[in-house]
């Protein structure tokens, strides 16, 4: 089915009820951010797609030369530290929503309060960062 969503309205409906809808309500039940990082990624992340190569794929024109490049791994610096920062935030979210389920057992660890705070400001710092060093919009999280 995912191979074929593209083919007809009626594949692309039955991709989204089986790959979208039926994984938001029960794998990502009460977790609906994470839900749309998940399918973003598996447009333009894990799978390779039409979707996914376009933004890796170039030109480059000399007088002489005519050269075409895919950057498979998004490795421009514009492309790959967003995509690296949305990667963090998704980290982020599973992590609260690990340590949601571990609670109980997990505070009796006195270090994991203070990592988590330190991951949560560093997570800020990198993404300030990143807005100012390629002139992003702020991403939205």
């Amino acid at each position: 089915m995912w191979l074929k969503k593209d083919e007809d309205d009626k594949t692309l409906k039955l991709y989204k009820q089986e790959f979208e809808e039926q994984k938001a309500c029960k794998l990502f039940k009460d977790i609906s951010e994470l839900h749309g990082f998940w399918k973003r990624f598996s447009e333009y992340g894990s799978h390779t797609n039409l979707n996914a190569l376009t933004e890796r794929f170039g030109i480059e024109r000399t007088t002489t030369h005519l050269e075409y490049k895919c950057n498979y791994t998004g490795s421009k610096p514009d492309i790959l530290a967003p995509a690296l920062f949305e990667m963090i935030s998704v980290f982020h979210l599973m992590e609260m929503a690990l340590f949601g389920v571990c609670e109980s057992r997990l505070r009796l660890d006195l270090h994991i309060p203070t990592m988590r705070q330190n991951f949560g400001r560093e997570k800020e710092r990198v993404r300030h960062h990143i807005i100012e060093t390629f002139k992003l919009k702020p991403p939205s999280l």
